[in-house]
């Protein structure tokens, strides 16, 4: 049997098929398809003369009746030099991202509840300045418990992120940026 055929050669091997082919069973069993030569004229007469070159209304080069575009001048290949300019500022969820990475997990699994439990969502309120170098501003932290009695989480928040080695990405630098969170945030 041929490798990728599932049927099996048969008694009616060797018979004439559609299109001017046929089959034949070699000694090794196989099927091999043998050509007829007249096969391509017969194909060739019944699809028809092709249309004469005049009958063709697309060929390239030849007017179409459309106005012609105005010609370009070539002035050669040119480079314009200019001032390269940083976005001023990060976008806010650059900054966020950055924070999560460096900063978010330290803050969840250090700083917990009285009974040594992570807090519950949106109890501490964070607020600081990142400087244009990309580094947060120890004294612009401020750190506050949203529910009553997260006041030793505030100040663990407080001193971690004083205490932080956190910097922006480079893309992200040359401007100040004033940060607003809850911590630990839903999402």
């Amino acid at each position: 049997m041929v490798a990728g055929c599932t049927r099996e050669p048969t008694a009616e091997s060797g018979r004439e098929t559609e299109g001017g082919t046929s089959t034949s069973t070699g000694e090794s069993g196989l099927i091999t398809p043998s050509l007829d030569p007249n096969a391509l004229d017969e194909i060739v007469a019944k699809a028809g003369a092709l249309p004469p070159p005049s009958a063709v209304s697309t060929k390239r080069g030849t007017p179409s009746g459309a106005p012609k575009p105005p010609a370009i001048e070539d002035a050669g290949p040119s480079v314009v030099l200019g001032s390269t300019e940083i976005q001023p500022r990060a976008a806010s969820a650059a900054i966020e991202r950055a924070l999560r990475r460096q900063v978010y997990h330290r803050l969840v699994t250090r700083c917990r509840d009285d009974h040594g439990a992570i807090l519950s969502p949106d109890a501490i309120r964070l607020e600081f300045t990142i400087d244009a170098e990309g580094r947060i501003v120890p004294s612009t932290i401020t750190a506050a418990p949203a529910v009553s009695g997260f006041d030793a989480a505030a100040l663990c928040m407080r001193r971690e992120l004083s205490a932080s080695s956190f910097r922006l990405p480079p893309s992200a630098r040359g401007a100040t940026a004033h940060v607003s969170a809850t911590v630990p945030s839903v999402d």
